[in-house]
């Protein structure tokens, strides 16, 4: 009777005190996770350039897990890694750009990717001239006033087809440098509502692409020097 009396008792306590726990462990998670959005830092070495980016340049992690998790304390080599902002200023997430953030498709975010060198195309006008036969070139954008703009048939040279990007290049005499810009075109079968832009460059040795909405197309200058200047502050002087 007594072993039935404490089964009773304990099955009790248990049912009072547990959710309490799980609240208590909740809110314990939550702190850890503001505590890490505001002071947390990933540590970079990325084919020998090292990067100390914060935390709350990394929205993307947090809208997997609803979670701002705890970086490692040594640094980790990558083959990659990715930068969230809000344009035009670069700003990480925070209360006041939240909303921006967690708006459906690109609006004003930008996603600034570097990658290893091993990306990068070597010899970009020998890669152009090998492909031009794909591209229709159309002269100065309007858009982008200072670039060429290019279609880019995927499938082969049809009128009216859909299946094409749009790219944007410098002048002939620059198609030794790495620098193209690929667009989605604005289409009622093909991307019909957040059509995005890639901005591909180089970033010392390595490959840089920005990733943004259609609309900042004409800022693009303004748009990779304040991304060039932000990864500058990131970067960690090995002496």
């Amino acid at each position: 009777m007594k072993k039935l009396q404490y089964l009773v008792i304990g099955l009790i306590i248990i049912t009072v005190t547990y959710p309490l726990g799980s609240e208590y462990l909740e809110r314990v998670k939550e702190k850890i996770s503001e505590k890490n959005l505001e002071s947390g830092v990933i540590l970079y070495d990325l084919e020998g350039y090292q990067f100390d980016v914060p935390l709350k340049y990394y929205y993307l992690i947090y809208q997997k897990t609803n979670r701002w998790p705890t970086p490692k304390k040594e640094r980790q080599s990558v083959k990659s890694f990715e930068i969230d902002v809000v344009l035009p200023n670069m700003l990480p997430f925070s209360e006041q750009t939240a909303e921006k953030f967690e708006a459906r498709g690109w609006k004003d975010k930008m996603w600034i990717t570097l990658w290893s060198h091993d990306n990068v195309i070597g010899d970009f006008g020998a890669w152009f001239n090998k492909n031009k036969h794909k591209y229709r070139i159309l002269g100065f954008s309007n858009e982008a006033p200072s670039l060429i703009h290019i279609i880019d048939h995927r499938g082969g040279i049809i009128e009216n087809d859909e299946n094409y990007s749009e790219k944007y290049f410098k002048s002939v005499n620059d198609f030794n440098e790495y620098f193209y810009i690929q667009c989605e075109h604005e289409s009622t079968k093909v991307f019909p509502t957040y059509p995005s832009c890639k901005l591909h460059t180089k970033y010392g040795e390595l490959k840089l692409t920005l990733t943004f909405a259609r609309k900042h197309m004409s800022d693009w200058e303004e748009i990779l020097n304040n991304a060039v200047k932000l990864l500058d502050r990131f970067k960690v002087s090995i002496n």
